[in-house]
C-alpha cells in the first residue's frame, strides 16, 4: 500500500445514555430493639455490646456471619473482600450473571472473585486503577458510598464537616447516610473520613438501611445492578453509563483542565494502551447523568497504514468485549468524498466505530477522525 502522510487530530467519541464510611464513634450509635428470630451466642457480642441488635439482626438473615459459632470479632477491620460477601447478600445481587470482568489483584481463582465481580459493578467506585485491594480494610468515606449507593439513599439536606469538602466525590453519599441517620459525625465536627470501619460499625449501618429500606423509607428500594436497565458498559477504568460527575471524577486518573455544570475534560491519559490529547465527559443537564465520552488522540503525522493499525488495535479491544463485529469493512471505501473504514457491533449497546479520512490528497491538510458511537 502507498504510504499517505496524514497530520491530523485523531479522536475517539463514545456515545451512549443511561442512568446513573461511615460511623460516628462506635458506641455512640443507638439501635433500635428488633425480634431476633434466632439468638447467636457470640462471647465477644454480649447482649450489652452497643451493636448486639445489629448482629444478631444480620446473622438471622444471612447476611453476616461469626469467625466460629462464638466468636465474632466486632473490633477488627472490615475488608473490601468481606463487604463484597455482605454486599451480595444484602442486596440479594446475581454473582453468576452478567461480564466477568478483569481485576488486577482479584484473580478468577480468588475465593471471592464472584461476590467482588458483582460488587464492583454496582460500586464501580471501588475500582482504583483496576484494583480492588480486598484486604485492604474498608474506609469510612467508601463504606457511606456503598451504603447511600445500595440502598438508595439521597440525602435530604447539605451536611457539613471540617474534613470533608463539598467537592469531595463522597461528599454527596456521607450526606445520604447522615441524613439518613444511618451514621453520623464526631463532637469536633468531623467525619473522618479516612478511618477504617470494624465489623461492628459496618454491622450497625447494614441495619439500619436494611430496615430503612423494609419500611418505605427511602421507597424500599435498592439501587439497580449494572445488568438491570440504566447501566452501560465500562467505557475505561470502571468509568460506566448513567455515573453522575462526582463519580466520574474519583475513578478518572487524567489531570483535569476544565470543569463547568455538565462537563469534565482531562489530559494525560491512555484508552487501550494509545495516549490521546484528552477526554471530555459530557452530562445530561436535567438528570445529570453521564451521557457522552469524546477521546481525542494527540495531533501526529501518521501514514495510512498506521491508522489501519489503530482501528484493528481498537477493534481488537472492543471485539474482547462484545465479541465479533456483526459488519467490518477494513477496505477503504468512498463516503462523499471521504474515505472509511468501519466496524458495527448489534444488540445492548449498539457500538459503531470508523475511521474517516475526510482529505485523500496526501497532504498535510489531511484529518483523521476516529468515532466509536455507544448506544444502549
Amino acid at each position: 500500500m502507498k504510504k499517505r502522510v496524514i497530520a491530523g487530530i485523531l479522536s475517539v467519541g463514545l456515545m451512549f445514555t443511561g442512568i446513573t464510611n461511615v460511623s460516628a464513634s462506635s458506641n455512640q450509635v443507638e439501635n433500635k430493639q428488633v425480634q431476633i428470630s434466632n439468638t447467636y451466642n457470640f462471647k465477644d457480642v454480649p447482649r450489652s455490646h452497643w451493636a448486639y441488635d445489629s448482629v444478631q439482626y444480620l446473622v438471622n438473615k444471612g447476611i453476616i456471619s461469626g469467625y466460629t459459632k462464638d466468636i465474632f470479632k466486632p473490633n477488627e477491620k472490615v475488608t473490601h473482600a468481606q463487604v463484597a460477601i455482605m454486599m451480595t447478600r444484602a442486596l440479594k445481587l446475581d454473582i453468576y450473571s452478567g461480564q466477568d470482568l478483569y481485576i488486577k489483584d482479584v484473580p478468577k481463582t480468588h475465593p471471592s472473585y464472584r461476590q467482588i465481580n458483582a460488587v464492583i459493578k454496582q460500586f464501580p467506585a471501588l475500582l482504583i486503577n483496576g484494583k480492588f485491594n480486598p484486604n485492604a480494610a474498608m474506609k469510612r468515606d467508601e463504606m457511606a458510598y456503598v451504603i447511600a449507593q445500595g440502598f438508595n439513599l439521597q440525602a435530604k439536606s447539605n451536611v457539613y464537616f471540617r474534613d470533608v469538602s463539598t467537592g469531595s466525590w463522597s461528599y454527596s453519599f456521607i450526606s445520604a447516610v447522615v441524613t439518613n441517620n444511618i451514621s453520623s459525625g464526631y463532637n469536633d465536627n468531623t467525619f473522618k473520613p479516612f478511618e477504617s470501619v470494624t465489623r461492628a460499625q459496618f454491622s450497625v449501618f447494614t441495619a439500619k438501611a436494611l430496615r430503612l429500606a423494609e419500611s418505605g423509607g427511602n421507597n424500599g428500594q435498592t439501587n439497580p445492578t449494572p445488568e438491570q436497565p440504566g447501566y452501560g458498559d465500562e467505557i475505561i477504568r470502571g468509568i460506566r453509563v448513567g455515573m453522575n460527575k462526582q463519580q466520574v471524577k474519583s475513578l478518572e486518573t487524567g489531570t483535569l483542565i476544565k470543569e463547568d455544570a455538565t462537563t469534565l475534560m482531562y489530559t494525560g491519559i491512555e484508552m487501550y494502551d494509545l495516549p490521546t490529547l484528552g477526554v471530555t465527559y459530557d452530562f445530561d443537564s436535567k438528570t445529570g447523568k453521564l451521557a457522552h465520552v469524546f477521546i481525542g488522540y494527540d495531533s501526529i503525522s501518521i501514514d495510512l497504514d498506521t491508522a489501519e493499525g489503530w482501528f484493528l488495535h481498537l477493534y481488537d479491544n472492543l471485539s474482547s468485549k462484545y465479541g465479533e463485529a456483526d459488519y467490518l469493512d477494513t477496505d477503504w471505501y468512498d463516503d462523499y468524498e471521504d474515505y472509511v473504514i468501519s466496524a458495527l457491533w448489534k444488540g445492548n449497546p449498539d457500538i459503531y466505530m470508523q475511521v474517516k479520512i475526510d482529505d485523500i490528497d496526501y497532504t498535510t491538510n489531511a484529518g483523521v477522525l476516529f468515532t466509536i458511537t455507544v448506544n444502549n
